[in-house]
């Protein structure tokens, strides 16, 4: 019975370490997000689980203009898309995104859609 006991107490800690983790960067990420990037103009940045996201430019004359899937990663207090490495804060109950390139480059500011 003690051994039971032991076991459901280790499980418990488990699913609540596990659980705790829901709310962290990486969750809070995932989803859609509209709002202007360095063109500019309206553009969407859709994040998954995966670590792929789909970005939409919509201003031609930006390198990047149209729709194209790449990668994402998050290392300490960075987000990495593709080759850009943003410095990046939530607010406004986690729905606002800015990113602010480590380079060169103007803060963007994303809402969630």
């Amino acid at each position: 019975m003690k051994k039971q006991l032991i076991i459901i107490g280790i499980i418990a800690i488990l699913v609540t370490v596990g659980l705790s983790g829901c709310n962290s960067t990486e969750e809070k990420i995932i989803g859609k997000w509209q709002g202007e990037m360095n063109s500019g103009e309206i553009d969407t940045c859709t994040f998954y689980r995966n670590g792929s996201a789909f970005l939409t430019y919509s201003n031609p004359s930006y390198s990047e203009f149209g729709d194209y899937w790449t990668f994402y990663t998050i290392a300490e207090d960075k987000l990495i898309i593709t080759e850009t490495v943003y410095k990046f804060t939530f607010s406004n109950d986690d729905r606002t995104l800015t990113l602010t390139p480590v380079d060169e480059g103007n803060t963007s500011i994303l809402t969630k859609q």
